[in-house]
């Protein structure tokens, strides 16, 4: 063993050779830079990790040379949403009918995040005009007492409104009263409680799912309706009635264009059902002076029949409205009524018989209307059964985005004495969700009375 060489005993240095200081130095140093070594090595090693997890996040985000940040919970909820959205109507676009979709959540869900998820959804997906489509707080709405109330429209021209006016006139009766803001889980749980009673396969949407014909939709439904009855342009049926009225707007169209001498509504939603009372019953009297001046003419095309196309100028006043309207007054042939009933549409003959006396609520010339693109098949045979119960035969009805089962279209034995429901066709109309929704004709026929 070489002079001056450290003696180990087993994993310890012999004492002795620590006795010499240059050797005991060498040793701490040796030691002291093995540590230094390791620690590099350690330090460079989390490094390398470091700017490699750098750069491959980096790759991952990099778009076309933008950086992407990774999006936030709320956002993450409204792609998904979206997502979603586009793959219903895609289904829909692929079996030939659109979807009108809203966002329903439970109580449980609606926490910040979610809410503001679904209020840009609405704001994104929707609007009538300038009006978005979103839920606005109505929890200082009164619900009413009654289950019935009415109102009247202003006066009309024997020919109707044209649809431009009576939209006007629409938007001023219904500008605080929109179907789309009842859209929390309280109203839509009462449609979807319904359509679970009476069972079977549900839609492909939620029948708590909102939407709305567009007022020239409508012109063109019930223009076609008139064409299929063989009736001439300007023909005013005795009635229109909407089965999933929401808050009457469509049915007071149908009145204000000259369709029909009264408008009916049936709605089961609270909320839709007080907003469309309140509007129909509180206006005053410079909005009804005001409301008088957009139908004093109606445009040749716009209305059910026949006008001069004078519009009341939109600037004037509200008094110069009314005079302009009084002198028109012998052109002015009537002042139609809406009335609105709360309750479930499979019950509607039994909700107009308790209010209307004597007076029929459907006759062979009424049309009857539903909103049916989300009802099941079970609920609109249910429905129908009703329809074949209270009115007669001659009574046409549209269906909006759905068509009727089979088993009610389908003529049965000739030797029955059996209503049924002729298909007349269909006709593509305007909506709130899309621009040609197919909305399904057909008339009530008696199998023993009318020819194949």
């Amino acid at each position: 063993m070489a002079e001056g060489t450290p003696v180990r005993v087993g994993s310890r240095v012999d004492s002795s050779v620590l006795s010499n200081p240059v050797v005991a130095l060498a040793l701490v140093s040796s030691r002291r830079l093995e540590k230094c070594i390791v620690t590099t090595l350690v330090v460079a090693l989390i490094c390398g990790h470091i700017m490699l997890l750098s750069w491959w996040t980096a790759h991952e985000t990099q778009v076309y040379g933008a950086v992407v940040e990774p999006p936030s919970a709320t956002q993450s909820r409204l792609l998904a949403d979206l997502r979603n959205f586009r793959l219903k109507q895609l289904l829909a676009e692929n079996s030939e009918t659109a979807i009108a979709t809203t966002t329903t959540t439970s109580p449980e869900e609606d926490d910040g995040d979610d809410a503001e998820a679904r209020a840009a959804v609405d704001d994104i997906l929707a609007s009538r005009g300038e009006e978005k489509r979103i839920r606005r707080p109505l929890a200082d709405l009164a619900i009413p007492n009654s289950s019935h109330c009415a109102g009247k429209l202003p006066l009309v021209p024997h020919g109707g409104c044209s649809h431009a006016n009576a939209e006007k006139v629409l938007s001023m009766i219904f500008q605080h009263a929109s179907g789309f803001w009842a859209g929390g889980p309280d109203e839509t749980a009462t449609a979807q409680k319904i359509a679970e009673t009476v069972g079977g396969p549900a839609a492909h949407c939620s029948e708590g799912t909102y939407g709305e014909i567009t007022t020239v939709g409508l012109h063109t439904v019930l223009v076609r309706v008139q064409e299929a009855a063989g009736l001439g342009a300007g023909h005013t049926f005795d009635g229109f009635l909407d089965l999933g009225a929401g808050t009457g707007r469509t049915a007071a169209a149908a009145a204000l264009m000259g369709f029909a001498r009264e408008a009916l509504g049936v709605e089961i939603g609270p909320q839709r059902f007080a907003l469309g009372c309140s509007a129909l019953t509180a206006r005053g009297a410079a909005t009804e002076a005001e409301l008088a001046g957009f139908c004093v003419g109606t445009d040749q095309d716009g209305g059910s029949g026949s006008g001069d196309g004078s519009v009341a100028p939109a600037s004037a006043s509200a008094a110069a409205i009314a005079t302009t309207a009084a002198a028109a007054a012998p052109a002015l042939a009537r002042r139609p009524s809406v009335e609105l009933y709360h309750g479930d549409a499979r019950e509607w003959p039994g909700l107009l018989a308790a209010r209307r006396d004597q007076q029929p609520g459907c006759t062979a010339q009424s049309v009857i209307y539903m909103g049916a693109e989300c009802f099941r098949d079970a609920l609109l045979i249910a429905i129908s059964a009703a329809i074949s119960e209270g009115c007669p035969v001659g009574t046409h009805v549209a269906v909006l985005g759905r068509r009727l089962p089979a088993q009610l279209t389908e003529r049965a034995d000739r030797t029955a004495d059996r209503i049924w429901f002729r298909d007349l066709g269909s006709v593509l109309a305007k909506t709130t969700w899309s621009a040609a929704a197919e909305v399904h004709l057909y008339r009530l026929s008696n199998t023993s009375v009318e020819a194949p």
